[in-house]
């Protein structure tokens, strides 16, 4: 199973790098028509509210809230926030003004903007300008459930003491979130990251034999100390694995260096081995680094 091409947007004529024309089409139209997503009006032309809802492990439904904001009509750029206060329901847009930072955008001029899906996870997707990755949502999966710390109270018009995952986004190196379990106090003005389940094989362990890419990977919370040279993630999953067509490449060397998913450094990779088209979220081809498998026809990102 491999990722395909949803949709394209040209660029913008006037300017390659202003987002206004493709952010209505990904929120009012693209995520709208997602059955675990809820698209809603901001203060302006210019903002949305989005709440991703899935079963969760502890029974019942659990939810992310956020909001988006890209200025105007000519902006280069677009801001993930947590939508962590609400006025009457859970994601409404009673205090957009308020909220955790999730991470930005600035996108390149050159390229066209794309959408791209998993065969195997149909909430799962990938939205890419040129090269360039902007957002990416490893998906829950059909029948999945995730692990939302969600038993705080939430009083309306409090801010959220429970977890808030955001998307992937180009200027983060992981799944942002915010909240509980490292700030349960929900004072946080930064975000942390989930990253992959599978994070680096050590050097010490000895050689692989071979690169590979191990697939089924999900999503956990993440150590304190997780940095460049140290890739240990936590234990308990945030989100879950299973897909065969996204994993992380383990190089055959081992590395200490953990599998980030680093979407402004991604590349398109041709795997010697299989033949097979891979997407890099990193620059590196000798760290772990978190991939989609694309197949082996050559995808487009012109």
């Amino acid at each position: 199973m491999t990722w395909s091409l949803a949709y394209t947007q040209a660029a913008d004529t006037t300017n390659g790098e202003r987002v206004h024309n493709f952010m209505l089409y990904f929120f009012d139209t693209y995520l709208s028509g997602k059955s675990e997503c809820t698209v809603g009006p901001g203060r302006d032309s210019y903002e949305r509210t989005l709440t991703i809802t899935h079963d969760d492990i502890k029974g019942g439904t659990s939810s992310t809230h956020l909001w988006y904001n890209w200025t105007n009509t000519s902006s280069v750029t677009c801001s993930q926030y947590e939508n962590e206060k609400y006025a009457v329901t859970p994601g409404d847009n009673g205090s957009i003004s308020t909220g955790n930072g999730m991470g930005s955008i600035d996108t390149p001029e050159a390229g066209d903007w794309r959408i791209w899906e998993s065969d195997e996870k149909t909430d799962a997707f990938l939205v890419t300008k040129g090269k360039v990755g902007i957002y990416f949502w490893p998906g829950v999966g059909s029948g999945g459930k995730w692990n939302l710390y969600r038993d705080q109270a939430w009083p309306a018009g409090q801010e959220n003491p429970n977890t808030c995952v955001g998307l992937a986004i180009w200027g983060s190196n992981g799944l942002p979130y915010c909240n509980a379990p490292d700030n349960v106090s929900s004072s946080s003005s930064s975000a942390s990251q989930l990253y992959p389940s599978v994070s680096n094989v050590s050097s010490s362990m000895g050689n692989l034999g071979a690169d590979y890419l191990f697939t089924g990977v999900g999503f956990n919370y993440s150590l304190d100390n997780y940095g460049t040279t140290n890739g240990q993630t936590r234990s308990f999953p945030c989100i879950p694995g299973g897909a065969n067509d996204q994993g992380v490449f383990l190089p055959g060397a081992g590395s200490a260096y953990p599998a980030y998913v680093y979407l402004r450094y991604a590349q398109l990779v041709l795997s010697t081995g299989d033949s097979k088209y891979y997407y890099f979220m990193n620059s590196s081809t000798v760290n772990a680094v978190f991939a989609l498998d694309f197949g082996t026809t050559e995808p487009d990102f012109t």
